[in-house]
């Protein structure tokens, strides 16, 4: 109950400092855009030819297909962590005092464009690795491969704000991230940082509540009922998950600018960001 109450004011702080920079919501939305365009342009003709390629020459087409699948790797992580970029750099200036806009969260990722490709370069190594292991694997397997990977992203937590405002390099950064991590966190940090659960428990209220709606007015409306409820569901999903990386990116920020010069912005509590950081 305490991390239900806690993720409600999270939410609520950081959707302060949202509602104070609305165009934030621009960089999830490109990114989710581009994303697409990614998987189409990737994915999409992979999987409709696989047969063919198959039946030509499995062998190559198992290495070939684990090699394009990297490749889609590392996109759709550039692409992740270019947008995420924009929101921390402009969530990391309005924390400031300033008045960011859409132009400065760009101009900064557009800066550092070649240090982000690498770290998701870096990152969408780690994440395809563990992703083998885990698919390769028995049960003991597939939980240490989760383990480690949620090891190496607490480490890195603090890697693309290190970059973007410390201008670090990408190795400098991780190394940063992981001393902040170290010498600032507790054990209580998965517990803490809980916008996720917020997010995730409004969502399936809302799945649910569309279901019993489909389940009671079908009857009375049809089927076209149906395919409006659904619609309405895919984009009610969708604009949570805009709104939920947002705040995430937001939160980051102010986690990043309180590790570091132990600063707090007037949207958020002093107890509640210091509760983000209890040692046990």
């Amino acid at each position: 109950m305490g991390t239900l109450i806690r993720s409600f004011d999270l939410v609520r702080t950081t959707f302060a400092v949202l509602q104070k920079d609305k165009e934030l919501l621009v960089f999830p939305l490109f990114s989710f855009f581009f994303s697409a365009i990614a998987f189409l342009v990737f994915l999409l003709p992979i999987f409709l030819s696989m047969n063919k390629l198959e039946a030509a020459n499995p062998l190559n087409t198992l290495i070939g297909f684990h090699l394009y699948f990297f490749a889609y790797y590392v996109i759709t992580y550039f692409i992740t962590y270019f947008f995420t970029a924009g929101v921390i750099s402009c969530a990391y200036m309005r924390l400031e005092g300033k008045n960011p806009n859409v132009k400065d969260g760009l101009r900064i990722a557009f800066k550092n464009t070649g240090k982000i490709f690498l770290w998701s370069l870096i990152s969408a190594t780690v994440g395809f690795i563990l992703k083998q292991i885990a698919e390769r694997s028995k049960l003991i397997g597939k939980i240490i491969a989760a383990v480690l990977g949620l090891m190496w992203s607490l480490l890195t937590f603090f890697v693309i704000p290190v970059m973007i405002i410390e201008q670090k390099g990408v190795f400098s950064s991780i190394k940063r991230s992981a001393a902040l991590f170290k010498d600032t966190w507790g054990e209580n940090i998965v517990g803490q940082i809980s916008i996720g659960i917020f997010f995730f428990a409004v969502g399936i209220i809302g799945i649910i509540a569309g279901v019993i709606l489909v389940i009671l007015l079908y009857p009375i409306f049809g089927g076209y009922f149906t395919i409006v409820m659904w619609i309405f569901l895919m984009l009610y999903i969708t604009f949570l998950s805009l709104v939920s990386t947002t705040l995430q990116g937001i939160f980051v920020a102010a986690l990043y600018r309180y590790a570091t010069t132990k600063k707090i912005s007037l949207d958020f509590d002093t107890e509640l960001l210091q509760s983000a950081f209890t040692k046990n």
